[in-house]
């Protein structure tokens, strides 16, 4: 299975695997409630969830405004933890995992990339 925004690369993606794709803006709590619920219906269970959702904006600290933060925010941090309540009871009926991908920069600042590394931070914990 195989979520995105992007309908046509989502689309690609899953024709060249063998994914099903589910155009989802998991930047959007009821979104991801829809997305848990139609994945029960056609798939009958959930084993594994993967959050992987990323944007990432370049800039130093002093570079990046509250917009750009609350950007990243909005589509990577958010998306985690509504991948992780929505899915949460489904996954632990089934004895599955939830795994959340983190980054290098959670755990080593790195130049022009403050609102990203940030929120990799939380991930990290």
């Amino acid at each position: 299975m195989l979520v995105d925004v992007q309908r046509d690369k989502g689309l690609k993606v899953a024709g060249d695997t063998g994914a099903v794709f589910y155009e989802i803006d998991v930047s959007h709590f009821e979104a991801v409630q829809s997305l848990i619920e139609a994945v029960l219906i056609d798939h009958g269970q959930l084993d594994i969830v993967v959050s992987n959702a990323c944007v990432h904006r370049y800039g130093s600290l002093d570079a990046t405004s509250p917009e750009i933060l609350d950007e990243v925010l909005d589509n990577n941090l958010k998306p985690t933890y509504y991948l992780a309540k929505c899915s949460l009871p489904h996954v632990t009926k089934s004895a599955g995992s939830i795994i959340i991908i983190a980054s290098g920069q959670g755990s080593r600042a790195f130049a022009n990339s403050s609102a990203y590394g940030w929120q990799k931070e939380v991930s990290w914990h």
